[in-house]
């Protein structure tokens, strides 16, 4: 989500997912949380880092 509102999909079902899904960054860790409320299974929480930490 940019600073006006406006947001890019970068991750939908072609990729795997099958619930809706929200990503943040913290320093150089992302996080994908998963709360399975759509299938009612296999919630989860990914986590991947970064080469290099986002700048703000």
């Amino acid at each position: 989500m940019s600073g006006n509102g406006g947001h890019t999909v970068v991750l939908d079902h072609t990729d795997g997912l099958q619930n809706p899904a929200s990503v943040a960054v913290r320093g150089g860790t992302v996080y994908v949380a998963d709360a399975a409320c759509l299938t009612q299974r296999d919630p989860n929480l990914l986590t991947a880092r970064l080469h290099r930490p986002l700048s703000r």
